[in-house]
């Protein structure tokens, strides 16, 4: 385990409906993880609070990384208390006790994407180039 080496897990919601997962959700969070892989970020992981790639994978695949910290973010525009009792929260069965159980070192950021202004000016953006 290198002490300095971070690993970032960015958490959606994904859908528990098959329908919405088979069409649109899955697809997303596959292409997303793909590109990842293709900009050689394999530090870098996409996990889903329902649906895949739901938790299972995660600690096998932050075994190999073999971070020093892992931070948990929500991959979300605005991190409501749902996902902020899902992904960080103290209560058992969040990703952020069950990561530590694995013996994972983490840090919860529970700040949407929307409270970057980085973010924001990427909206602005597009919405000015519509």
């Amino acid at each position: 385990m290198d002490k300095t080496k971070k690993a970032i897990l960015a958490v959606s919601y994904g859908s528990s409906l098959a329908a919405a997962r088979e069409k649109t959700i899955d697809i997303i969070e596959k292409k997303l993880a793909d590109e990842l892989k293709r900009q050689k970020l394999e530090n870098v992981l996409i996990g889903t609070i329902d649906g895949a790639p739901g938790f299972v994978f995660i600690p096998e695949t932050l075994r190999r990384i073999k971070p020093g910290k892992v931070i948990l973010m929500p991959f979300l525009l605005t991190a409501g208390s749902h996902v902020i009792r899902e992904m960080s929260s103290d209560r058992e069965g969040s990703w952020k006790n069950r990561l530590e159980a694995e013996g994972f070192q983490v840090k919860a950021i529970p700040k949407g994407l929307a409270e970057y202004e980085e973010i924001r000016q990427i909206f602005v953006k597009h919405a000015l180039d519509v």
